[in-house]
């Protein structure tokens, strides 16, 4: 979808990357080991093998992580998949995922598997849809108390409420709630 440089696009018809093996690891967390998986006619990185990580790479954007190269459609798909990791909060876990023509992270339940897929530490944003779809329902998910669902992505996992968010000198402080 882009040139060899990384930050202009050539394009395709079709989506970027598909990676249905179990444990398939797409990325890295060294320097240089991040993918940038931009400018594809459909969508950018579709993942379907359990117990899969997802660390470091530039979806949507190139690898400064500024230029818009968006894909088509969502920016990574989890489909019908569990355990699969997007992001973290560890040394170079992090995606960018922006400028996507679509979800910047959708989870799909294709069965009741696709569970316990945590998306953590990403940066998500300028994606023409949710920044986290969790499949299941149209537009964003309405919280539930006790959060009883049996089937969606990530079994539609309630999300926060936040209240208050405060900076000073240096320290954000942020309130809320999660009724799960």
């Amino acid at each position: 979808g882009v040139n060899a440089a990384g930050n202009a696009v050539l394009g395709n018809a079709f989506g970027g990357v598909s990676a249905s093996g179990a444990n398939t690891v797409i990325g890295g967390t060294t320097p240089g080991a991040g993918n940038v998986i931009a400018g594809n006619g459909a969508g950018g990185l579709s993942v379907s093998g359990d117990g899969s990580t997802v660390f470091g790479n530039y979806i949507g954007t190139d690898a400064s992580g500024t230029l818009n190269l968006g894909n088509s459609g969502y920016g990574i798909q989890i489909s019908g998949a569990a355990g699969i990791t997007v992001g973290g909060i560890g040394l170079g876990e992090a995606n960018i995922i922006a400028y996507n023509n679509g979800p910047g992270v959708t989870v799909r339940a294709t069965s009741p598997a696709a569970i316990n897929n945590p998306i953590r530490g990403n940066s998500i944003h300028s994606n023409s849809g949710l920044g986290i779809d969790l499949i299941g329902t149209a537009g964003v998910t309405a919280n539930d108390p006790g959060d009883v669902d049996a089937f969606g992505g990530n079994l539609l996992q309630n999300y926060p409420v936040l209240t208050v968010a405060v900076s000073t000198g240096g320290i954000t402080s942020i309130q809320g709630s999660l009724n799960s």
